[in-house]
């Protein structure tokens, strides 16, 4: 559960394909021009077999913080955690 806190909201992510690999990243911006200013990864988890990861967070109503990565067979789907 990241990151670790008592409430928020939950979402747990289960790629359709086996050899999936989850990335969950923190993202900063700047609060004067709306920009991306930093991306880093937090947790990856990856295997042969099917993987899943449990996401907790306020979700915030202005800019999102938190992203989720997902590759598979040489795509990538992103999802950004906002309302």
């Amino acid at each position: 559960v990241y990151p670790d806190q008592e409430y928020g909201e939950y979402m747990l992510i289960v790629p359709k394909l086996p050899g999936s690999t989850i990335t969950l990243q923190e993202i900063s911006y700047d609060t004067n021009t709306g920009e991306i200013t930093d991306i880093q990864d937090v947790h990856t988890t990856s295997g042969p077999e099917p993987v899943s990861m449990l996401v907790q967070q306020d979700i915030p109503e202005g800019f999102p913080t938190l992203r989720v990565v997902i590759e598979a067979d040489g795509r990538t789907g992103t999802y950004e955690l906002s309302y």
